[in-house]
Order: structure tokens, then sequence, then C-alpha cells
């Protein structure tokens, strides 16, 4: 039940601070890429999705570290049983 309560809260929070954030920061910023790319945003979908872009990017770098882990793991386990046979 505390858990349930304490997930609200948070997720309430962050809901808060997500919609102040955004109307804190609409102003508009253009940028550049090479070959003369231009893109214009607002200031906090910006934010976002370089953060949301971080996130993802952390998450397929943990990810497959943890496969190459335990493939490793799985030869090694499979090297032990044929080496004892």
């Amino acid at each position: 039940m505390f858990k349930k309560i304490a997930l609200s809260i948070v997720c309430t929070a962050a809901l808060l601070f997500g919609v102040t954030f955004t109307i804190k920061n609409a102003q508009v910023v253009e940028l550049s890429y090479y070959f003369g790319i231009n893109w214009q945003v607002p200031l906090s979908w910006l934010v976002i999705v370089v953060l949301i872009s971080g996130i993802l990017l952390g998450m397929l770098i943990y990810f497959l570290s943890s496969l190459k882990r335990k493939l490793t793991h799985k030869n090694q386990r499979n090297n032990n049983r044929a080496e004892s046979s």
C-alpha cells in the first residue's frame, strides 16, 4: 500500500515538474546542423528529447554489456561441461 502511495506521489511530482518546466521554457531555439540544416524547436522539447535519447542510449549500452556477460558466462559453463565429460 505504501509503495502505491509513494509511486503516486513521485509520478504526480514528476508530471507537475514537467508541465511547469514546459510552460516556463516555451521560447523557441534554433539548432544549426551541418550542410545548412536548421531546426527551430521549443527549448523544453529539446531538453526532453536529449534527456530521453540519453536514457535510451544508456539502456542500450547496459543491455549490450549484459548480453555479452551472459554469453561469456554461458560459453564458460559449456566449456566446463565439455572438459568434465
